[in-house]
């Protein structure tokens, strides 16, 4: 296990990597780097398929939340992580953040994850824009979690970005298509998303 407290040092890496830029040093020379949520996500991802040495591991969903809970306005509030990813053999992979932005070390679980398909990797759309898009269409509460994921279900043909309300409603934000669904906790008759994203854990557990 390797605890990821050389994020600093990655960066680097990821500027040839991905197209998200890299942000300079605060001019008071602090150490702290502050990256958006797809520049977290990547060192995510070198971490588990690099560092930990899992080149095969694919991202299934990445879930954020404030540290001290409640509703939020801004995706920058949402500064917990947790990437989930899965590998070969039907086993899956957990990476957490930590309080000070870095990763703590990779979890390896021998059942797989379930009710996800794969989100490709790196996407184009970071939660700067979907936050901005959720507001343009009329959804200006605040939400207290954000998850970026490809629910396997019916008719769900891209991954979104989900917004968590604190007024009860799951908001989505395609990924490829840019457009903003609104899914309530109650959709009357036929199967709701929402029912579904709240249902049991998504873990398989061990017979």
């Amino acid at each position: 296990m390797h605890s990821v407290t050389f994020a600093t040092a990655l960066l680097v890496g990821l500027a040839f990597a991905y197209p998200q830029p890299v942000m300079p040093l605060p001019a008071g020379g602090s150490s702290q780097v502050t990256l958006g949520f797809v520049g977290r996500v990547n060192i995510a991802v070198r971490t588990v398929q690099i560092t930990d040495h899992n080149p095969s591991a694919r991202l299934y969903e990445v879930q954020a939340t404030a540290p001290g809970g409640g509703g939020v306005t801004k995706p920058a509030a949402l500064t917990q992580l947790q990437v989930v990813f899965s590998l070969e053999k039907s086993r899956c992979a957990i990476i957490t953040s930590t309080a000070g932005g870095a990763f703590n070390p990779v979890q390896y679980r021998d059942t797989p994850w379930l009710q996800d398909l794969v989100v490709a990797w790196p996407i184009e759309m970071d939660a700067v824009e979907a936050d901005a898009l959720l507001k343009k269409a009329g959804y200006t509460a605040p939400y207290d979690e954000l998850t970026l994921r490809w629910p396997l279900y019916p008719g769900i043909n891209q991954p979104y970005y989900i917004f968590t309300m604190v007024i009860g409603l799951f908001v989505f934000v395609g990924v490829n298509d840019k457009t903003v669904t609104v899914d309530p906790f109650s959709m009357g008759p036929g199967p709701s998303i929402s029912k579904f994203l709240q249902g049991p854990a998504k873990q398989a557990t061990t017979a």
